[in-house]
């Protein structure tokens, strides 16, 4: 798909990816006689490229598509990779002021290879299966293997000075089945707007925090009323990595 926005030229490609999502590429080609230019911008990766040729023109098209079809698929692998190192983990609520583990509240991320943001695999408030609950709330089917949640980063932050908050949403998608025909509104996905809200606040916000280290410490659902923290130590590859919850009456 292209599109033109002055001054910019825009291709939203579908090739640059592992799993086919549509990356928006904005460019804007310049040149005199016998030289050619191009600004290529990926929002999405942080990423910017300006090629110059002198010569043959045919050079800056060769240019252009070698080098983001291998850049961007590195870039993309080291940000699973950091991803997978911050937010994997399981996570369990601390009931009481001992700060003793308890198992009616859960949750566990996992980050894959392929699709967007990261994956919830378990999502339990207070002994309900809220991963079930909000299936349901989005009409997804009964079947937990014809649909999946994720989290997708908003590229929204809140910093004092001492910790940082890196607001991310929900989102349910569904997966492709052999026995579903596909429609064009199965990419349709919001990673800007609050579907559901309990007592004014979103049970699709996740906001993480991040202390003085840089590391990921806690989560908080304000919808749920609940905070996660992270439990130290725990494993940062191994997509099961121990958290825990605490609940803010």
């Amino acid at each position: 798909m292209s599109a033109t926005g002055m001054p910019w030229e825009i291709v939203r490609s579908t090739k640059l990816t592992k799993d086919g999502r549509g990356v928006d590429v904005i460019t804007k080609a310049g040149g005199l006689w016998g030289y050619s230019s191009l600004i290529v911008l990926m929002p999405e990766f942080g990423l910017g490229l300006t090629i110059l040729v002198a010569g043959d023109q045919r050079a800056l098209a060769e240019l252009t598509v070698r080098l983001t079809s291998s850049i961007v698929p590195t870039i993309e692998e080291f940000a699973r990779i950091e991803t997978r190192r911050a937010f994997t983990g399981s996570y369990f609520a601390i009931s009481g002021e001992n700060g003793l583990r308890s198992m009616n509240s859960s949750l566990v991320l996992v980050v894959n290879d392929v699709g967007p943001g990261i994956s919830i695999i378990a999502w339990t408030s207070r002994d309900v299966d809220f991963l079930k609950v909000y299936g349901h709330l989005n009409n997804m089917p009964d079947d937990k293997d014809a649909w999946e949640a994720r989290l997708i980063p908003s590229n929204l932050e809140y910093d004092d000075g001492t910790v940082r908050e890196e607001i991310w949403r929900a989102t349910a998608i569904r997966k492709p089945s052999e026995d579903r025909k596909s429609s064009a509104w199965d990419d349709y996905c919001l990673t800007d707007v609050d579907s559901f809200s309990y007592g004014g606040f979103s049970i699709e916000e996740f906001r993480f925090v991040r202390g003085r280290n840089g590391e990921v410490e806690s989560v908080v659902l304000n919808g749920l009323r609940i905070t996660l923290f992270k439990e130290k130590g725990a494993s940062q590859n191994s997509g099961l990595g121990k958290q825990a919850m605490l609940i803010q009456e």
